[in-house]
């Protein structure tokens, strides 16, 4: 394995170890691939995490996108940048489509406003922006032709468990992804409660649709669990339990 791989390899593991352990479920010869397009979307996703302004935040997605447009125009992309090499070729093996990957860019300039969407539809959206885009181009990785509509339920069940699991972590910068309306109106137990239902209702409708591959059907594993974690918390971020980070998710994913 070379460098570039190994870097998107270990950033994977160290930061998304979810997205890690589902990567694993994959083909090896599909690995690589979705090591890199998981990288550079921690990458991304990170960008709030690592400016102190929202202008230099911007500035940086830009900056991926302009990269991203280099690449698909055939230009050199930049060796110095560990994920790039790995992510142009998994974009030219298996044709990746530009739109994805401009909608990951674009979905992530919402986290340096700082403003909590205002209502639960709202958080699905961005639920849905910052995950489907993934599942639909991990699917065209590994060969699957599965409905844009169960991935997008998909993707929303598991953005939303996501961002329920993240409560603490939020919650130590100053942050907040519940909806601003409703934040004043009902407990915050029971604001969780209800985004947690609407992530279960969307893994309902997932399940509707044709089995997936093991490494797409790891995410409603996962999903369920992080639900089933959070039901036991009573929908109390304060609780430990409610993180879901029992050590058994491997064992999990593997008998999915």
């Amino acid at each position: 394995m070379d460098h570039n791989n190994e870097y998107c390899r270990h950033t994977l593991k160290e930061h998304d170890y979810d997205r890690y352990l589902i990567s694993l479920l994959a083909p090896k010869d599909k690995q690589l691939a979705l090591w890199a397009l998981y990288a550079f979307n921690y990458e991304i996703a990170k960008t709030r995490e690592t400016v102190t302004e929202t202008q230099l935040g911007l500035i940086r997605l830009q900056w991926w996108h302009q990269e991203i447009t280099k690449m698909f125009e055939g230009d050199a992309v930049i060796k110095e940048n560990a994920i790039l090499p790995s992510l142009k070729l998994a974009v030219q093996k298996y044709g990746l489509p530009k739109d994805h990957f401009d909608t990951l860019i674009y979905s992530r300039e919402f986290d340096l406003e700082d403003v909590a969407p205002e209502t639960i539809e709202g958080l699905v959206y961005y639920a849905d922006y910052t995950n489907t885009p993934l599942l639909q181009l991990h699917a065209q990785i590994i060969g699957c032709k599965a409905s844009d509509e169960a991935l997008r339920h998909l993707g929303i069940a598991y953005g939303l468990s996501g961002i329920l699991r993240a409560i603490p972590f939020h919650a130590a910068q100053s942050r907040s992804f519940l909806p601003s309306t409703l934040v004043n109106e009902v407990s915050e137990e029971t604001l969780i409660k209800q985004i947690a239902d609407e992530a279960m209702r969307n893994l309902e409708i997932y399940k509707q649709h044709d089995k997936l591959p093991k490494s797409l059907r790891g995410f409603a594993t996962l999903c369920a669990i992080n639900m089933k974690a959070i039901k036991s918390a009573s929908y109390d971020p304060a609780k430990p339990v409610f993180q879901n980070k029992t050590p058994l998710k491997p064992l999990y994913l593997a008998f999915s």
